[in-house]
């Protein structure tokens, strides 16, 4: 079961804690809650009853049918680097180019395709701003890291 806290929500909605509270007791059962200390934690269907009653859908990525968890569309799969006309990066043999595809929960990673797998890499200081753009990783085991 995903648990979430409800200050980082309170946080990231800039909601003061006076409403949280009211709107908390509105909105959820007493099973949909808990307290653990001074944390308050929500269940996941909490998290999207929460989002909902703020007036915010909950985040649903596209599921299709054929696909497994873990994926990402495959029309912008990672490629070699040596096969781009355009790079301007390192043109190591271990590097490849992938698009980033969006923000991962953490705000630190960002989330791009490689081999039509989702895999997080380390973001910049404003990651919303990568979404969309091509950057180069370099494979180091079983993760992948940013070569700037």
């Amino acid at each position: 079961m995903k648990k979430y806290k409800q200050y980082d929500f309170q946080s990231e909605h800039r909601i003061n804690p006076k409403r949280m509270r009211t709107l908390r007791e509105k909105t959820l059962r007493p099973k949909e809650w808990w307290k653990d200390g001074v944390t308050v934690w929500w269940t996941e269907a909490a998290q999207a009853k929460m989002l909902a009653a703020i007036g915010k859908a909950p985040e649903c990525p596209q599921i299709h049918p054929n696909e497994p968890d873990g994926t990402l569309p495959t029309d912008d799969v990672a490629s070699d680097s040596r096969a781009s006309s355009r790079n301007s990066g390192p043109t190591d043999e271990n590097t490849i180019r992938a698009k980033v595809h969006g923000v991962a929960k953490n705000p630190r990673y960002v989330y791009v395709s490689v081999d039509g797998r989702k895999v997080a890499v380390p973001a910049d200081k404003y990651p919303s701003k990568m979404v969309g753009k091509t950057i180069s990783l370099k494979r180091n085991g079983q993760e992948y890291e940013r070569v700037q």
